[in-house]
């Protein structure tokens, strides 16, 4: 039975994405990304020892910059190519390991099961089924808590399925296939479809289900042809034979058996083919040729007894590997802590001179620095007290009472009209859009990412509330880190409010905002277009509102007046108006993270 890795998969073009890692060679988290991205698209479609280059490169560029997400994720992949590509498990512990550790500053729960379930996989591969069900139980606990997809509840599941089968519980592992089979079919895709159904035709077998079970196997066969998945083709094969042996037809189950024999060998899956000569033995003994069954049986016996051998050696290599990462982990940690000891004693005694420094040279400088710290004081008091007040219109403004009472009074609309379903859609957005302005506005920056996901959870609220009037884009320039990159926080927000009200509410027909964001220089240029009435005509239109625009607009300029003063920049906010609509471009000055 086939048994897969779990982590975030991409499968995307794979030479697309070779492509675009030999145009960015900037080590930052782009590349770590794209580096990771190309990995998870090869695993199952090019598994090659290659990828190793590709994860340890992802490795190195997350510690020097420091990126612990990043850092946690090559860890993991390592130990996937480790596992799944070279059957190394001894090598690929350690690195499961090191990613759990790297994951508890980030405290990505979805990493945690994924690499929990990964570390399931190992000790099954190592034929230590309760171990591995243990693993398993513990990334099933995680995944359900934080409510997992259905592709990664498929996968987790589906191999649980295989280590229940493996201890001999086939109620429980036919409950969790027939789960994963469904669901395969619900997502389309071939290749656990193909796998689940080949591994259920086993269980179904045992419990003598011999007609469920052809024609579970035949359709597993059929799949695997369509995607040239030769394993799960050559399994699949072998137990049908089986099934047919079963029914009493070794005429039917010899050329089968025979075929999936054929690509086992050619595949060298060495764990396989025991299987695979097992099954020729009984049909051969069926059939009364005693002499070829009992060199099946021969074979089978010399290749498990070299199988177990190999088995003991992982399960010893795997404890050796751990010992050894305990031990340099705990090493790790007391050298950490005696260097600390140091640093603090060296502290102190610096400290202590310094003081002594201080003490002596205050009085020389007292007067003066009493009346400096006077005029300094002033001037950061008054500049507080513009920040503050901006920031506070900043928050008003994005709190919008009108924007309030209209969502909540779309979401009693919807409930009013029994459609709970798109009232609970709305509100859980709401209520996301609402934590996110809050969380942001606590901060003098945040990353775009986080700036952009706020604005288009505001964009959608809008959209859903007015009948999809106007569509939306949100377009980011690829040279961009948009984890990395730093704006202040809601910036754009008050011109896609001004564009929707006063562009496109009044507009005949359906509108478009486009978002675009790119780097020139040393800056990045934010600008929000639309295709609305324009100025001239909404100034026409509505007279007695034009107080709500100006008043987003002076806000912003503030904002941006107050971020030219406490760093010495020059960024700026321009007003285009269009042939049809208006154009608004904010340029800042580009800060990274790190």
């Amino acid at each position: 039975m086939a048994i897969l890795p779990c982590f975030g998969q991409q499968f995307n073009a794979i030479d697309s994405l070779h492509e675009v890692l030999k145009t960015h060679t900037k080590e930052d988290t782009t590349r770590v990304n794209m580096l990771l991205n190309f990995v998870n698209a090869s695993i199952y479609a090019r598994p090659d020892s290659s990828l190793l280059t590709y994860a340890e490169e992802a490795l190195s560029i997350s510690q020097k910059t420091g990126w612990e997400k990043g850092r946690a994720n090559a860890l993991q992949r390592l130990g996937i190519i480790y596992s799944f590509i070279l059957s190394d498990n001894v090598k690929a512990y350690p690195y499961y390991l090191q990613a759990l550790d790297a994951n508890e500053k980030v405290n990505n729960k979805t990493f945690q099961w994924q690499t929990l379930a990964n570390i399931g996989l190992l000790f099954f591969n190592a034929q230590q089924f309760e171990k591995s069900l243990h693993y398993y139980k513990q990334a099933l606990q995680i995944a359900e808590d934080i409510n997992a997809n259905e592709a990664a509840m498929l996968q987790l599941r589906g191999n649980m399925g295989n280590v229940y089968a493996e201890l001999q519980q086939p109620d429980s592992a036919l409950i969790l296939f027939n789960y994963a089979i469904n669901t395969s079919r619900k997502l389309n895709n071939p290749l656990f479809l193909s796998n689940f159904l080949s591994t259920a035709g086993v269980v179904l077998n045992r419990k003598n289900l011999l007609d469920s079970a052809e024609k579970s196997l035949k359709e597993s066969i059929t799949i695997a042809d369509s995607i040239n998945s030769p394993l799960v083709k050559a399994l699949s094969l072998n137990n049908l034979a089986l099934t047919y042996n079963l029914q009493k037809k070794p005429q039917q189950a010899l050329p089968l058996a025979k075929q999936g024999m054929a690509i086992l060998e050619q595949l060298n899956a060495t764990q396989w083919i025991v299987i695979g000569l097992h099954t020729l033995s009984d049909i051969y003994y069926r059939s009364g040729n005693y002499k070829d069954a009992m060199d099946s049986f021969q074979k089978s016996i010399t290749m498990k007894d070299s199988i177990i051998n190999s088995s003991k050696n992982v399960q010893m290599g795997v404890m050796e590997a751990t010992y050894e990462y305990e031990k340099n982990k705990a090493i790790t940690e007391a050298a950490y802590e005696a260097k600390l000891s140091e640093q603090k004693f060296k502290r102190n005694v610096y400290l202590s001179i310094a003081g002594l420094l201080i003490a002596a040279g205050i009085l020389s400088f007292w007067f003066y620095k009493r009346r400096r710290d006077a005029t300094i004081k002033q001037k950061e008091a008054e500049l507080k007290a513009e920040i503050s007040t901006t920031e506070m219109k900043a928050l008003r403004a994005q709190m919008n009472p009108h924007f309030i009472f209209n969502s909540l009074n779309s979401i009693s609309d919807y409930i009013s009209r029994n459609n709970i379903k798109v009232a609970d859609e709305y509100l859980t957005k709401f209520a996301k859009l609402m934590r996110l302005i809050l969380e942001n506005s606590e901060h003098k920056e945040v990353s775009l990412s986080e700036d952009l996901k706020a604005l288009q959870l505001y964009m959608e609220l809008e959209a859903i509330r007015m009948n999809h009037k106007f569509s939306y884009e949100i377009k980011v320039s690829d040279a961009i880190d948009q984890e990395n990159t730093l704006v202040p926080p809601l910036l754009l927000q008050p011109f896609v409010e001004n564009s929707i009200w006063h562009g496109i509410a009044k507009k005949e027909g359906t509108g478009k905002i486009i978002v675009e964001v790119r780097k020139e220089g040393d800056r990045i240029v934010c600008i929000v277009e639309d295709n609305g009435i324009g100025r001239t005509a909404t100034m026409n239109k509505m007279p007695a509102s034009t107080g709500r625009k100006s008043l987003g607009m002076k806000i912003t300029k503030e904002r941006i007046d107050i971020l030219n003063k406490t760093r010495n920049t020059s960024a700026s906010v321009h007003i285009r108006d269009l042939a049809q609509g208006m154009l608004v471009e904010v340029q800042l000055p580009l800060q990274e993270q790190f």
